[in-house]
């Protein structure tokens, strides 16, 4: 599938598949992120986005979760203690760690991800799209 096809397309193949799982999980570390150091539950996504336009509306909702985070429940979390919890067993942070150690990396991870698959399916995007505009 080439470029417009693949952003018009409905999720349907492994590709495609693999596009869609990186864009939802790059939404969910920052959401995740937020909630675990701040204690205001974020909202739960049942990741049945299937199609470009379900993500875009996915990714505004998590700007939005994020932006009605209070500053003040976040700032002083540097000591909280975070557990993720895995098939495979636990990892335990404190807040700054957690947030510069896997939050962070986890999400740019997923984000070049969904970007790689996007230019491997001939979408025509670049270092521009990736970086984002300058204020």
């Amino acid at each position: 599938m080439q470029g417009r096809a693949f952003l018009a397309a409905r999720r349907d193949d492994a590709v495609d598949a693999g596009f869609f799982k990186q864009v939802q999980t790059a939404c969910d570390s920052p959401k995740l992120c937020i909630a675990r150091l701040s204690g205001i539950a974020a909202p739960v996504n049942d990741d049945s986005e299937a199609t470009i336009a379900e993500l875009q509306t996915r990714i505004a909702d998590t700007l939005g979760y994020i932006a009605s985070v209070p500053r003040e429940a976040i700032d002083g979390q540097e000591a909280r203690e975070v557990t993720l919890t895995f098939p495979g067993g636990e990892m335990k942070f404190l807040g700054q760690p957690y947030v510069t150690g896997f939050a962070i990396p986890n999400f740019y991870f997923h984000v070049t991800t969904a970007y790689i698959l996007l230019r491997g399916a001939g979408v025509p995007v670049g270092k521009r799209d990736y970086m984002g505009e300058r204020v």
